[in-house]
């Protein structure tokens, strides 16, 4: 859930496409789109899979631009476009 907005992240329309789904934010009603795993590598990065698809979270393309959607695809732990660092922030 963001902080600012109290919204909380999920798959549009609960897309289940490769490549489709773009992520949005909505107010938190417990559906499955809105539900993700986070599962640590071996290098302490983390992929970021959504449980209503199984499928994980990629930056599109594999582009390193801002401003790039952030989409799902099938998982591939070792792609770098899928792999993310989890920091904390101040409580």
């Amino acid at each position: 859930m963001s902080i600012h907005s109290r919204l909380s992240l999920e798959a549009s329309n609960g897309a289940t496409n490769q490549s489709t789904g773009l992520l949005i934010q909505n107010p938190y009603i417990g559906n499955s789109n809105q539900q993700f795993l986070f599962q640590k590598l071996k290098n302490h990065n983390f992929i970021i899979k959504a449980n209503h698809s199984k499928k994980c979270l990629v930056v599109l393309g594999g582009s390193k631009n801002e401003g790039i959607n952030i989409t799902q695809e099938s998982c591939k732990s070792k792609e770098l476009s899928q792999q993310w660092i989890i920091k904390v922030v101040g409580h």
